[in-house]
């Protein structure tokens, strides 16, 4: 029987934005993806090779959100404070992703939460054609994802990644069958390289 304390979160990524991770991790973090990218082998098909960098792109976050405690979503609309939340969200259909350029995703929230959380994307960046067809109809997903504007009781986040949460063992880096929860553990290299991300009021615009 696997201990619970031997499980971590892992995520099979189907959007990866791969310049605001880069924003984010800073010079050190890009560092580390370039270094970690130059490891692939260069006779990887190039389908294969997107996959294993979004797969990079995503390890390297979870790890960053784990070292600098980046908060849930509750936790983040509990405390109404943090420009990051890293969890698991549930959404409802979106029903016209297929037909815009960029999709305004309505997460379910707790009862008695006084906010409206969307998630605004563009819908090519979606690469999964899983993925896709989730949001379309709606389901849970592991999210990382950034502030960026309030509008009335509507708080406007940019995703980072999104993608389809396991649980994993630690130690032999297998699937268990264990049901993930709205957190995540990691357990990857120290990180202690990266900037601390701060938590700040929301404010009330992307502009301030």
């Amino acid at each position: 029987m696997t201990d619970n304390q031997s499980l971590q979160l892992v995520v099979d990524p189907g959007f990866v934005h791969h310049r605001k991770i880069e924003t984010i991790l800073g010079e050190k973090g890009t560092e580390l993806i370039e270094r970690k990218i130059g490891e692939i082998n260069p006779n990887t098909p190039e389908w294969r090779k997107e996959v294993v960098i979004d797969h990079i792109y995503t390890r390297i976050m979870l790890a960053f959100c784990k070292a600098n405690e980046i908060k849930t979503l509750a936790e983040l609309l509990f405390q109404e404070c943090g420009h990051l939340f890293c969890s698991i969200v549930k959404t409802a259909p979106c029903k016209n992703f297929y037909d815009v350029e960029r999709a305004e995703i309505k997460c379910i929230l707790f009862e008695g939460c006084e906010h409206n959380v969307e998630l605004y994307l563009t819908t090519r960046r979606a690469t999964g054609d899983t993925l896709r067809s989730q949001l379309f109809q709606g389901g849970e997903f592991a999210v990382i994802a950034q502030f960026y504007k309030k509008s009335g009781e509507t708080l406007v986040f940019h995703p980072l990644v999104i993608g389809f949460p396991l649980m994993q063992d630690s130690k032999t880096s297998e699937p268990t069958w264990i049901r993930y929860t709205d957190h995540y553990q990691v357990s990857l290299e120290n990180f202690d390289e990266f900037s601390k991300v701060r938590d700040f009021p929301l404010p009330d615009s992307h502009h301030e």
